[in-house]
């Protein structure tokens, strides 16, 4: 029996064709946060490259110092973070788990140490008493504050940064090739207007198919411009740290502070 298309069927087969052939960018809108403390998700989403948050997105506060300070937990299912292994055969985005510690809240600002202020791992059990003990020395756990120190950002329960547009981003990672695409995400601007985003690199041969990717991190200049200097390659996301603070060094970033 010889079948026939119809109408519907053949834009169907077609929308499939061009999402699976087309090569572009996409500008990763991170969602409304659902929850009650948009000031700690506000210090998440500007400090943790890939993290945008989602609906799923939750935060536990696990205590206070005597000074205020907070100490919470971060965890969500974000399309930014998938298993190295396991996303090669399209399965699900693994969890992100985060400690982090706010400075202070008020007046819709938020207050943390730049480059301290987080640490990231696959499961709660990675964080043991010794490290989360050195973490909250080095945040100045339960020592008098020293305003100095500290870098802020808006409370805002969905971030409204300026996003490249492709011109600026196809300098840095070139034109995407067929059955490639580029998301990405800004995670924060400094004192000079410096952006910083976060951008990962997927090769999808057929839907649900995710057979390469990369990911990396960008700064660009005062003017918004990118450049291949300015970038770096992330090979885990949960041991970024250190290359993050290096290329921050290397730009010359400075973070709003109050």
């Amino acid at each position: 029996m010889k079948k026939i298309l119809t109408p519907w069927l053949c834009v169907a087969i077609f929308v499939v064709l061009l999402i699976n052939l087309s090569s572009c960018f996409f500008a990763i809108d991170p969602g409304p946060y659902s929850g009650n403390r948009d000031d700690l998700y506000s210090l998440v989403t500007c400090n943790i490259p890939g993290a945008p948050g989602s609906e799923n997105a939750t935060i536990e506060v696990v205590e206070t110092d005597d000074y205020g300070r907070i100490l919470f937990r971060f965890s969500c299912r974000s399309s930014f973070y998938y298993d190295a292994v396991n996303s090669l055969a399209g399965e699900s985005p693994v969890n992100l788990r985060a400690y982090m510690i706010c400075q202070k809240s008020s007046a819709g600002s938020v207050y943390y140490m730049e480059n301290v202020c987080y640490l990231t791992a696959k499961s709660w059990d990675e964080f043991s008493d010794d490290v989360l003990t050195a973490f909250k020395q080095a945040n100045m756990w339960n020592r008098e504050p020293n305003e100095k120190n500290w870098a802020v950002c808006n409370i805002k329960q969905t971030p409204d940064y300026d996003y490249p547009g492709e011109d600026e981003l196809a300098d840095v990672f070139g034109t995407p090739g067929e059955n490639v695409s580029l998301e990405y995400d800004v995670v924060s601007v400094d004192a000079h207007g410096k952006t910083l985003i976060f951008v990962r690199e997927l090769y999808s041969p057929a839907m649900n198919q995710f057979e390469y990717y990369k990911s990396y991190i960008a700064i660009s200049d005062e003017n918004g411009k990118f450049s291949k200097e300015y970038s770096i390659e992330i090979e885990d996301f949960y041991n970024h740290t250190q290359k993050l603070i290096t290329l921050k060094e290397l730009v010359g970033w400075a973070p709003i502070t109050k």
